[in-house]
């Protein structure tokens, strides 16, 4: 009698590591770089398209939570999508997905650079490569070691941000806020293309529904997932415009870091770092 080997995926995936993944893959170098970009465009009232987009983003996060637990997959989104829209949609939205991931990471490798450029290293192109290079030997390595490493980071990134934010708020003054809408309408539309950046990325944690214990958990994970982000964004850009202001947000190559200024004397380059 053979015995056939099981080869399927352990179905281990809980509540807290699909959140962590959206949340981890959601935050990252674009909200370091994009508030001042936003600020520099549209002023005070980004902080609209802030909002607007993270309600856009919500959309798209319930239509693909329904379309994963309904079509749960271990592949990637050609497999969701190719049971929802057929294969030839399916293959359109995949190739837009992978035209926009590449712009998403050159905006991220963009924003890294210019928070290395403002802590003092010279030689941007030799880090970034060096981080590159130690991310694929954590992935290299195993599952189990790339999901301890996700949830540290996630944790490095988002509570210093929360952190940051709170710190802020003293400091906020009422005149930073007008005039609130300075920008022409194709400057907000601007803004809101450029909010995108940093929603990007929460759409991971529905991609493994073939390995969670429960396919109802996902949905309750994006919208936590959704929740946190739009939570952390929101708090911090009101806590960067009504401190700084705008224009020294648009003026800065690293905007957290610039107000981080305001409490703390040389804090600029350790938020850098």
């Amino acid at each position: 009698m053979v015995i056939m080997e099981d080869k399927s995926y352990k179905k281990s995936l809980g509540l807290f590591e699909l959140v962590s993944l959206g949340v981890g893959g959601t935050i990252g170098s674009g909200i370091f770089v994009v508030p001042g970009i936003a600020a520099g465009i549209a002023g005070p009232s980004s902080l609209i398209a802030w909002l607007v987009v993270a309600i856009s983003a919500s959309c798209v996060m319930f239509s693909l939570g329904w379309a994963s637990s309904r079509y749960p997959s271990t592949g990637a989104f050609c497999s969701i999508f190719g049971k929802v829209f057929g294969r030839k949609t399916s293959a359109f939205l995949v190739l837009l997905y992978l035209v926009s991931s590449i712009f998403g990471i050159a905006t991220i490798a963009a924003g890294i650079g210019q928070y290395i450029f403002f802590f003092g290293y010279s030689d941007i192109l030799i880090i970034e490569i060096l981080i590159i290079a130690l991310f694929c030997l954590v992935n290299i390595r195993g599952i189990s070691l790339s999901g301890t490493t996700e949830n540290i980071l996630t944790t490095l990134k988002t509570i210093p941000l929360v952190i940051l934010a709170l710190l802020l708020l003293p400091y906020i003054q009422k005149n930073n806020f007008f005039p609130f809408y300075p920008a022409a309408p194709t400057d907000f539309m601007k803004a809101l293309i450029i909010v995108y950046w940093p929603f990007t990325g929460f759409e991971i944690s529905a991609i493994p529904a073939g390995e969670t214990k429960d396919n109802k958990i996902i949905f309750r994970s994006l919208i936590i997932v959704m929740s946190i982000v739009t939570f952390v964004y929101i708090l911090l850009n009101v806590s960067l415009i009504g401190s700084v202001g705008s224009s020294v947000l648009a003026g800065s190559p690293a905007p957290l870091a610039t107000a981080s200024g305001l409490f703390i004397k040389d804090s600029e380059k350790l938020v850098a770092g």
